[in-house]
């Protein structure tokens, strides 16, 4: 008997198994995205590390066009992930009484996709130093807390975007 019961379970077993593995409640790895986000994050630094060459602060004028240009590409990566859907059994999972003590807060969209939550954070942060910056120049602790700010967003970022590959 008991040899029969361990038979008809391993078939249910390999079914439950093989199905955790593919079925997709996540929105799927999108490569551009992630490559947008990489390039943003390249340019920021760049950004930064010009920011904190200049000791005495340098002119808004000198970095306004790799200001533009990080928080665009940026943006196109918000752009891009706002767009990409959630599978439905994902929603449904977000919704059910399991889920809601976790997606309380949100969407089950927005729950289940945080990418562009993350992303607003570090185009909030870049925006903020682009006009803290706009309307005199920066101190060297002015810098380095935004890097910090920033730094924090975008390694979350590149690190959940990257958790979609699989």
């Amino acid at each position: 008997m008991y040899l029969r019961a361990l038979f008809h379970g391993i078939p249910g077993l390999f079914f439950w198994l093989f199905s955790a593995c593919s079925i997709q409640i996540a929105p799927s790895y999108d490569q551009a995205i992630y490559d947008k986000i990489l390039a943003s994050h390249e340019q920021a630094l760049v950004l930064f590390s010009g920011l904190s060459g200049c000791p005495s602060g340098c002119a808004f004028s000198t970095h306004a066009a790799r200001y533009d240009a990080v928080i665009a590409g940026y943006t196109v990566a918000l752009t891009r992930a706002q767009a990409r859907p959630t599978p439905a059994l994902g929603v449904r999972l977000a919704k059910s009484e399991a889920l809601e003590k976790v997606c309380k807060n949100s969407t089950p969209e927005q729950c289940l996709n945080t990418v562009p939550e993350h992303l607003e954070l570090v185009i909030g942060s870049l925006s903020d130093l682009r006009d803290t910056h706009r309307h005199g120049t920066l101190s060297q602790d002015e810098v380095a807390f935004y890097r910090n700010e920033y730094t924090k967003d975008a390694r979350a970022t590149l690190t959940i975007e990257g958790a979609l590959k699989r």
